[in-house]
């Protein structure tokens, strides 16, 4: 009997061991004492909120990314994100889903740096494992791509570059695949252009155009449909329209247009959206809209466009024709330029193409990979017209953050936004709903949020009057003097 006991308790002890060790993480543990167990059992690891600091940089389940010893932990995950982080603790671990899911910015971003460092480099043959990955990382983006703070935003953008490079770029998941992975994300990455920070919309300028167009197994004709879709908010501002239609140019330019370019973007729709925006009253809006014109027009001759022009005025016309007229000089394409860029000119010699679109073997120049963007002017405030020769980007940003008398900080959301857009933010886009909606259902159009004044017009010279010169009485930061 004494055997039989001693038996029982060894199978006990052996059971109790493997059921510890299926509830271990799969991220390393944090410090803290174990509890006493028989001397073969491996000790038991408490759940990750109750563990404490203690990782050091070797040891840490984001090793790799700066200052992570510094980092603080993250809080578990909430319930209602349980089902959808399900696969990502399979991939990536614990700790590293709740850092993705964590309210505190440092944290989100460490998380997506980790991510890019790990997919650096990585070989699989594994296609099946490739695409639970990609799905994988097309959860992790749809979150931080809509993300309020700017360098959370631009870590997912690398990471999407590295997932175009490392995961997209070779034997990876087949085209169709990969386009069913990325379709909940394309809206959302579109909806970052034309971003009041600079560096946001040149970042997903490029994402579109340098990762997912020139991307084998995306291209441009999937990329490009999302941009011909009319933005859902009904105030847009201006740099929304011209963001879009500078890179739909530069796509035109170095894909060219179906049916001649296989890859190319559809002609008609992207015409047509052109067009409705020439209708715009803000100029550059309409400027650009004549340049993604004239990029089709390059590529498809004056016949196939021609419908589209047939109910302008003499003078709209002739704008058109003077565009026309320099593309057939070679000096009309690349229009993206202006906002960094990467431009191209496409191999074709001076003369008219009013009559002869470009034959299927005339195939537009592709962009050499580095191709270097005109850099952003980090010495101006694009908002204020502030300079400083010294400045730095990250100054600058500081500048954004604190000091620009024509931006604001929500008081619902706390994002900063423009004193312009501020009504519109609080309508449309304010995560405090209710209370954003009651602060402007009395503002009219050409009405400050701030001060309630009436502010003209409410052109952009208008806010700069009221702004920068007169001094908006409820502004708390103050214009230069």
């Amino acid at each position: 009997m004494k055997a039989e006991k001693e038996g029982y308790q060894k199978e006990g002890y052996q059971a109790e061991a493997t059921r510890r060790e299926a509830s271990v993480a799969r991220t390393p543990p944090l410090s803290g004492a174990p509890k006493e167990l028989p001397p073969e059992q491996p000790p038991e690891q408490p759940p990750l909120s109750e563990r404490g600091p203690g990782f050091d940089a070797a040891d840490h389940p984001l090793s790799g990314v700066p200052n992570v010893e510094d980092l603080s932990q993250p809080e578990p995950l909430n319930s209602s994100f349980l089902k959808e982080a399900e696969p990502l603790i399979e991939l990536f671990g614990e700790y590293l889903t709740n850092c993705v899911y964590s309210k505190a910015w440092s944290l989100r971003d460490a998380a997506l740096q980790k991510l890019t460092l790990d997919l650096n480099g990585e070989q699989s043959e594994n296609q099946s494992k490739d695409q639970s990955r990609l799905a994988g990382y097309v959860v992790v983006l749809k979150r931080m791509v809509p993300d309020k703070n700017v360098q959370v935003f631009l870590a997912a953008a690398a990471l999407l570059h590295t997932v175009c490079q490392e995961l997209l770029g070779r034997s990876g998941p087949r085209r169709a695949e990969a386009h069913v992975a990325l379709d909940p994300l394309m809206p959302l990455l579109v909806d970052r252009l034309g971003d009041s920070n600079a560096r946001v919309d040149k970042a997903a300028r490029d994402a579109h155009l340098c990762d997912l167009m020139r991307c084998a197994t995306v291209g441009a004709t999937f990329t490009a449909q999302y941009l011909l879709r009319p933005p859902k908010k009904k105030s847009v501002n201006p740099r929304v329209y011209i963001s879009r239609m500078q890179l739909l140019t530069s796509m035109v330019t170095e894909a060219g247009i179906q049916p001649e370019s296989k890859e190319g973007l559809p002609l008609d729709p992207t015409v047509q959206l052109a067009m409705d925006w020439f209708s715009n009253a803000n100029a550059d809006v309409r400027e650009s809209a004549v340049k993604l014109v004239a990029a089709c027009y390059a590529h498809a001759g004056l016949n196939r466009i021609e419908k589209y022009l047939a109910n302008l005025r003499q003078a709209q016309r002739e704008i058109f024709d003077e565009e026309f007229d320099r593309v057939d000089a070679g000096d009309g394409l690349g229009a993206g330029g202006d906002l960094g860029m990467p431009t191209q000119r496409t191999s074709r010699t001076a003369g008219s193409n009013r009559s002869t679109p470009k034959g299927q073997n005339s195939r537009p120049v592709a962009i050499p990979e580095d191709a270097v963007a005109e850099a952003e002017d980090v010495t101006k405030c694009q908002f204020c017209g502030m300079r400083n020769p010294e400045a730095t980007q990250e100054a600058m940003d500081v500048h954004y953050w604190r000091e620009c008398p024509m931006l604001t900080q929500c008081q619902f959301c706390e994002q900063v936004i423009e004193i312009a857009q501020l009504a519109s933010h609080w309508r449309e886009e304010c995560e405090a709903r209710s209370a954003a909606t009651e602060a402007c259902k009395d503002l009219a159009p050409n009405q400050c949020p701030l001060c309630r004044a009436e502010i003209g017009a409410g052109g952009e010279q208008d806010w700069f009057q009221h702004i920068l010169r007169d001094g908006c009485a409820a502004n708390p930061r103050k214009p230069p003097a």
